[in-house]
């Protein structure tokens, strides 16, 4: 059997971060991945998925989502830990998880009936509370082999904790893809309320079991305990460059300064006119600003 696996992440923090968070995960992402930055501030990764990025200012709050592919080419390239490593160094909320099992050759439909009907029967629950039948819900359809399969649902989405039990194969053939081993898929969903971290998005094995484990799945032996809003994430500070030093890192690999300049340059010689007459006022404007800042550090020593 597989462990379980980080399948999405979602953070936000202070919106007051968004500025250096914005430019750390650029800088982080454009020299270990070749990503793609959109016009919007998505990082398109390679081989699908991508990180999505979004000011909430009447919570006051930046928002940083991260998808199941992205995670799953981070962990491939042994960066996923320095990812989280990144957004531990600031203050911030895990608001979502997903973690997932997957089991393979296995007789998926079989399996998917059985669970609908206990869980309608009131047999299943996340937590201490049994799940209503009013809950457990089925989309199903006829596989390539002829078969009733699909999706059971355990909880709403508006749920603190909730789940899904599908069959991975039938889904990614349904869409045009082609699987051919039988794969059948545990995915739990955890809010922030309920107090995960980043050590879970890490290792979610404990919190997995926490829920699956109640009567969707029979918990292993040795499995540690799973405690809401525990320590979180944390790792050695990265070592503070000097200003130059940040300069330079950001002029070679900043996803966002390079797309500027690209477009500068397809706008022809108004673009290019435009982009270097905007960047003397900025850099004008904050030798100004720097000058008042080391005047009254003057003054006060």
């Amino acid at each position: 059997m597989e462990s379980p696996f980080c399948d999405f992440l979602k953070i936000t923090t202070p919106l007051d971060n968004e500025y250096r968070l914005r430019s750390e995960l650029s800088l982080f992402l454009c020299q270990i991945l070749n990503v793609t930055l959109t016009s919007d501030g998505y990082f398109s990764f390679p081989f699908g998925g991508g990180i999505s990025m979004r000011s909430y200012t009447g919570v006051k709050v930046f928002g940083v989502s991260v998808t199941g592919k992205a995670i799953a080419t981070m962990r491939s390239q042994g960066i996923w830990e320095d990812f989280l490593a990144l957004i531990s160094e600031f203050p911030h909320r895990v608001t979502g998880i997903d973690a997932t099992l997957d089991y393979y050759d296995v007789d998926s439909p079989s399996i998917l009936k059985r669970l609908y009907n206990e869980g309608s029967n009131g047999l299943h629950r996340l937590t201490r509370k049994s799940i209503s039948s009013s809950k457990i819900t089925k989309i199903f359809s006829t596989d390539m082999l002829n078969r009733e399969t699909g999706t059971v649902y355990f909880q709403t989405r508006k749920s603190e904790v909730h789940a899904k039990v599908y069959d991975k194969r039938h889904e990614v053939n349904s869409n045009g893809g082609l699987l051919v081993r039988e794969v059948l898929r545990y995915e739990l969903t955890v809010t922030g309320k309920m107090g995960p971290t980043l050590r879970d998005a890490f290792n979610p094995t404990s919190m997995f079991w926490h829920y699956m484990g109640e009567t969707l799945l029979k918990r292993p032996d040795n499995i540690e305990p799973w405690v809401g809003f525990s320590e979180g994430f944390v790792l050695e500070k990265s070592v503070e460059l000097l200003p130059y030093q940040q300069l330079v890192r950001q002029i070679e690999t900043s996803c966002e300064l390079h797309r500027i300049v690209e477009l500068a340059a397809m706008s022809g010689q108004v673009g290019s006119s435009r982009l270097i007459n905007d960047l003397t006022q900025l850099l004008k404007v904050a030798i100004a600003r720097q000058g008042e800042i080391e005047k009254t550090s003057n003054i006060a020593s």
